[in-house]
């Protein structure tokens, strides 16, 4: 058991390097990133999306032209083209001028790892083009073995668009549902719908897997069976199954290369076709086996799908249910009459439900943090609607449409008028206010110790199905099933008390500065468990990236935190404020202070929503304790005056980082220092108002390390061991400022930047402090 494990291992280990470790060709574009702009040539490989007010599209570069020399490139590059959709489809040949962008990752501990994402996908640089520096050399097809699916999939989009506003079910949400099912396009779902469908427990829905191939499959088995049953010497010969087999590998091929492939797709056809073998050769079935098969081919041909969503989900679904409906077949199959056999479909068909969403609920937990408390209900629901309804009269408009446009738009018709009915259903499920569960992010430990957990029960049922076996083999059953929960159990025993200790009983303070790109965010968590956010980051528009979804939260729910005691906000600009929206919407934040000035923006209007919608505290300024001790920790807040607003009037530079609160957090004997973004002259004012106080152990840079921050006269009177510099790579600032690096430099503080060294994480016990960085090296 252990050598395969080993073997089998170090092949899996061996067949990802070329993605993990690739070795680029002296002409890869890899090596011209993060240089000067040039004139970039090559050729687009899929379909262009366009989402608000940009094009996006992934190229493979064939040259570039840098200080007016052509040199061959290659390459996959992904580009962003501003203002406004562009005309361009799969196969063009295109031209701009811009900079090659290496990929990045916001380096945070545990973080999304996009720049290994991006590397799976073959994709290792990035780039922007503005629409008017954009032409296309020629029009054409992609050079691909697939065009004529490509063809097909968008002559069916194109179906799916042209269906007029005055048929049912021709709303947006409808369409872009309509094609996820159909052809496997999800592009078109809104976050907002896609949301709606996994709080309601159906997400699993949009997207193709073994219910639409074993609608194809066996449609068109029983189709073929029919015909070729005409035919006398397949007849005579008995090869009627076999012969109806054969010829259902095409269209099960064929509808899955149509739809795309996707993990979840290739399973399931790859399961069917071993389905169909056995009926070729005359063999009896084994699911476990298929589903081994079938992971099995996936990862030969695509060794990075195992890190993907949907492959995980997608086994872990179908091994649960495989497993848990071999238990309840002995007990399904002793129900006798047509009323106790409708009952026991009805409850198989839970089960099936029951099982899907307990053996995919850790992975769910793992990357979209809730779980859906009536999803079995909304299954029973809607996967008639959309399975045996919705998706055999899309399917029937795919095939019919070579024939009969007009059979096929009646067709799809009917269909949408479908799934408009099944989407109200998920809308109004997913709207219920206990309609699904925020949760914590398990950790890999935890989600093992989960499906050991699974294994043990199953075991142990089996067991006790197999009683009148030998005593032997169903004592060493019921032996290893025991073993596994015992030891899941303890596992998850000593799991639980480390996550206390590490919430509720640490002695320490502990400051986690984020790398959030062009912005600034801090966690402090204090002795005994209280946390403060001071910042979210943020970028102008959240829709473009949200910090607080994306690596504020995230960070909060892998290491077990669900509440911000208080939430500070230095100054209403957007790099400071709106990753604070979704902290505000989706953690039990007790209370908020700000220095009360207003901005015009949509991200400062959806804040103050948030905090009166969920009932945040939020005092008034100038009612604020200025100086608060918690857990031994000191909360001070220095600046501003409390009556800036009014002094605003007179003085002009009173600006909104001018305005900036000043926070300083004692511990022991170390402090901490977070000045927001004020400038030279609320320097000035600071150090006026609070002289000596301002004397810190680290100092968060001023202004993200602009030339027009960090003084000599601050710097002289905090007097910094350690400055935090929180800036994004190659900005178009150009922060930190190199002056004030050198000021920094000249009394001997280390300088520590979030684009270079990411994310500082710092701990002190009052009398010793350490501080590490996610990137050790650079």
């Amino acid at each position: 058991m252990l050598l395969p494990l080993l073997f089998f291992s170090g092949i899996g280990y061996l067949s990802i390097q070329p993605w993990v470790e690739p070795r680029f060709p002296d002409h890869h574009i890899r090596h011209f990133v993060d240089s000067k702009a040039c004139k970039i040539t090559g050729t687009i490989l899929d379909k262009p999306v366009y989402d608000r007010n940009r094009t996006r599209f992934v190229m493979e570069v064939v040259s570039i032209v840098q200080d007016g020399s052509p040199v061959p490139a290659c390459g996959r590059l992904r580009v962003t083209v501003s203002k406004g959709p562009v005309s361009l489809s799969k196969g063009d040949k295109v031209s701009f001028f811009g900079r090659l962008r290496s990929i990045r990752n916001f380096n945070n501990p545990g973080g999304f790892d996009y720049e290994r994402y991006m590397a799976f996908q073959r994709i290792w640089a990035r780039s922007y083009a503005a629409v008017e520096k954009l032409s296309i050399q020629s029009r054409g097809k992609a050079s691909t073995r697939m065009a004529v699916f490509d063809d097909r999939r968008t002559r069916i989009s194109e179906m799916i668009d042209g269906l007029g506003t005055e048929a049912p079910g021709s709303s947006q949400s409808v369409k872009a549902v309509s094609r996820a099912l159909l052809i496997g396009d999800r592009k078109g779902i809104s976050t907002a719908l896609r949301e709606k469908f996994n709080r309601a427990g159906v997400g699993h829905l949009l997207a193709i897997s073994g219910l639409h191939i074993g609608i194809v499959a066996t449609v068109t088995f029983t189709i073929f069976r029919w015909i070729v049953a005409w035919l006398s010497p397949v007849l005579w010969a008995g090869w009627t199954r076999r012969t109806a087999a054969i010829l259902t590998f095409v269209p099960v091929l064929a509808y899955g290369f149509l739809a795309g492939m996707s993990p979840s797709t290739q399973r399931a056809v790859i399961m069917v076709s071993i389905f169909l073998l056995t009926l070729l050769f005359d063999r009896d079935q084994d699911l476990i086996n298929t589903i081994c098969v079938a992971g099995m081919l996936i990862l030969v041909i695509n060794p990075p799908a195992l890190f993907s969503i949907s492959f995980q989900l997608s086994f872990a679904a179908v091994l649960v249910i495989v497993s848990g409906m071999s238990l309840m077949r002995p007990i399904l199959q002793k129900t006798k009459g047509v009323k106790a056999t409708l009952i026991t479909k009805g409850v198989a068909f839970m089960a099936v439900t029951l099982f899907a969403t307990v053996g995919t609920a850790p992975l769910v937990m793992a990357y979209f943090n809730q779980v859906s408390l009536i999803g079995i209900v909304v299954n029973i629901i809607a996967i008639p609607l959309v399975g045996f309804l919705a998706v055999p009269l899309g399917l029937l408009a795919v095939f019919i449409q070579v024939f009969s446009t007009g059979a096929a738009s009646a067709c799809l018709q009917l269909s949408h008028w479908v799934l408009e009915k099944a989407i109200l259903v998920i809308d109004f499920f997913s709207g219920l206010p206990a309609a699904a569960l925020e949760t914590i992010t398990p950790s890999l430990v935890e989600i093992s110790l989960f499906y050991l957990m699974l294994l043990g029960v199953f075991s142990w049922l089996s067991a006790r199905h197999r009683e009148k076996q030998s005593n032997l083999s169903v004592g060493m059953r019921r032996g290893f099933a025991y073993g596994m929960i015992l030891f899941a159990v303890f596992g998850g025993v000593l799991d639980a008390g480390y996550w206390i200790h590490q919430r509720f009983l640490h002695k320490d303070l502990r400051i986690m500065i984020f790398d959030v790109g062009q912005g600034s965010a801090a966690l402090l968590e204090l002795p005994g468990g209280r946390n403060l956010l001071i910042d979210g980051g943020g970028f102008a528009d959240n829709a473009v990236f949200d910090t607080g979804k994306y690596i504020i939260a995230p960070y909060l729910l892998r290491n077990k935190i669900k509440t911000i005691h208080t939430l500070f906000l230095s100054h209403p600009n957007s790099d400071h404020l709106n990753g604070l929206i979704y902290i505000a919407e989706h953690f039990n934040v007790e209370q908020a202070i700000t220095n009360n000035e207003s901005s015009p923006t949509m991200g400062y209007q959806l804040f103050v929503e948030a905090l009166k919608k969920y009932g945040i505290d939020a005092p008034g300024y100038r009612a604020l304790e200025r100086i608060t001790t918690v857990a031994g920790t000191k909360i001070e807040i220095l600046y501003p005056p409390e009556d800036f607003l009014e002094k605003t009037l007179q003085e002009k530079w009173r600006n909104k980082n001018n305005n900036s609160l000043v926070v300083k957090v004692s511990y022991g004997q170390h402090a901490f220092l977070f000045p927001g973004d004020i400038m030279a002259k609320g320097e000035k004012a600071l150090v006026a108002a609070a002289g000596k106080n301002l004397k810190s152990t680290v100092l968060v840079s001023p202004h993200h390390g602009s030339g027009s921050s960090s003084t000599p006269l601050l710097i002289e009177q905090v007097n910094p061991e350690t400055v935090v510099v929180s800036c994004g790579w190659m900005n178009r600032f150009k922060f930190p400022d190199r002056a004030v690096l050198q000021r920094y430099e000249a009394i001997g503080a280390k300088v520590l930047r979030t684009d270079i060294n990411g994310a500082v994480q710092i701990r002190t016990d009052g009398q010793e402090m350490s501080i590490r960085t996610a990137i050790s090296k650079h």
